[in-house]
């Protein structure tokens, strides 16, 4: 069962088939390409063309898709290097994983980067997990660092916690956010105290997010400040709050 959290995850990786093209691309028919025209597509001076082949061949599953798809990830054009990424997390093999760390961590471009995180997150191999946590420290851009502890949340490696507990207190409130969910799907006990702290953020979203993470890790300790989030000026929080000190108490859902 995936968790809800990817949805983030998710769309950062589909973010990369929204760009507009204009098929049929050149040299590809638009339907019924055979595989070999595929293959051969990959190798096209044109990117438009390396991309759509790198798509259609995920589409149709190919058996070899992870290794023809893969070396797309130094091609020359960013979006050719994204979209390969893309593809290589709706595959969902663990082979794919050493290529798309590095480009997670290596690749000159933050959507290529974010991209390659998110997919690292969807295909859900929990190897890379301390990689990608060493590498928020040095993460330049807001946006890779929340694709990064999305995909952390996912993997669900324990081990990187103390990493993610720094972008707790990042500027920018969607990182705050990402990093509240991933702790909760870590399901550490020890964090339950700064969770309870970012029941106080000043955002609402890191708020929420807050209280569902406490209700996921599930220790009474969070019982009285959950109890004062169901006063929260905001709804959504409150609601939330609501929730987790029904999981506290092992209530039944309505």
């Amino acid at each position: 069962m995936r968790f809800a959290g990817l949805a983030w995850c998710s769309a950062a990786v589909a973010a990369v088939t929204l760009i507009p093209i204009d098929l049929p691309a050149q040299g590809i028919p638009e339907v019924a390409a055979s595989r070999a025209e595929l293959v051969a597509g990959l190798r096209s001076p044109d990117a438009e063309v390396r991309r759509d082949s790198a798509m259609r061949l995920v589409a149709r599953r190919d058996p070899d898709a992870v290794a023809l798809v893969t070396p797309l990830l130094d091609d020359r054009i960013e979006v050719v290097r994204a979209t390969a990424a893309g593809e290589l997390g709706h595959l969902g093999d663990h082979a794919a994983v050493p290529a798309l760390l590095k480009a997670a961590t290596k690749d000159k471009k933050k959507f290529v980067r974010r991209t390659a995180a998110a997919a690292i997150g969807e295909i859900g191999s929990p190897g890379p997990a301390s990689a990608l946590a060493e590498r928020l420290g040095s993460e330049k851009e807001a946006e890779v660092r929340a694709a990064i502890l999305t995909a952390l949340g996912a993997l669900g490696d324990p081990s990187v916690a103390a990493q993610v507990l720094t972008c707790l207190r990042d500027k920018r409130s969607f990182v705050r956010r990402e990093a509240v969910r991933a702790l909760g799907r870590l399901g550490a006990n020890a964090v339950v105290r700064v969770l309870v702290e970012r029941l106080e953020d000043r955002d609402a979203d890191v708020r929420r997010s807050a209280a569902e993470a406490l209700g996921r890790i599930g220790d009474r300790a969070a019982e009285q400040a959950l109890a004062r989030a169901v006063h929260d000026p905001d709804p959504y929080v409150a609601r939330e709050a609501i929730a987790a000190l029904r999981l506290l108490a092992r209530e039944p859902q309505p």
